[in-house]
């Protein structure tokens, strides 16, 4: 699983899952790639750096404004997840819907 956008808030929506370690992180911000996610090896990297697999799970971890310019350039070949939207509701039915997308 992917996580396109690796600000603070959807690190620290991560964070409070324990979910940092088993995801890959992405992003266009040129200050934050090949930079590491904090308390883990994870290296952000940018969408074109790497190479995903069609159909693969990516979070959204950017912030409402820019989702929709992000859901162009890249919807027709992913599936999406809003992570703001999964943390709408409880920690425990986060936790357990980013378990089901890791799979």
């Amino acid at each position: 699983i992917y996580l396109y956008g690796a600000g603070s808030r959807a690190l620290s929506s991560l964070a409070s899952v324990a979910m940092l370690n088993n995801i890959k992180y992405l992003d266009d911000n040129p200050n934050k790639v090949k930079k590491y996610i904090p308390s883990t090896s994870s290296r952000i990297e940018t969408l074109d750096l790497i190479n995903m697999k069609p159909n693969s799970n990516v979070l959204l971890g950017v912030s409402y404004e820019n989702e929709t310019s992000v859901i162009r350039k890249i919807s027709t070949k992913y599936n999406l997840y809003s992570i703001f939207f999964l943390f709408r509701f409880d920690i425990t039915t986060a936790h357990t819907s980013l378990k089901t997308l890791i799979k």
